[in-house]
């Protein structure tokens, strides 16, 4: 429904129904689109041929990148590898300002 149409006398409710009946013709083409599969056998292959997922999501989500190599001391922190060092001295210099500013 275009912009036009909608100011030149379509209340609310109208454009309301107007937006659930174009909903429910996408519904009915998707489930069109089921039975279709279901007659021809196609949803038996791929089910068949599609390897369920471990953790039951709905579509695959990427593995995290497993480290290869010795540990060299660092975190990787989202994603960022982090030296453990400069870690520490990055929070010790953070509770020293803190400290310093409530003795103040």
């Amino acid at each position: 429904m275009a912009l036009a149409e909608m100011s030149a006398g379509g209340s609310l409710w109208d454009m309301g129904n107007s937006m659930l009946g174009d909903g429910l013709k996408v519904w009915d083409k998707v489930e069109a689109i089921k039975a279709n599969k279901a007659s021809s056998g196609q949803d038996q292959y791929q089910a068949m041929t599609t390897v369920p997922l471990s953790n039951g999501a709905a579509i695959q989500v990427q593995a995290p990148i497993k480290q290869v190599g010795a540990d060299d001391g660092s975190i990787v922190i989202m994603g960022t590898k982090i030296n453990k060092g400069l870690l520490m001295f990055s929070g010790a210099i953070i509770t020293t300002l803190v400290i310093i500013k409530a003795v103040r």
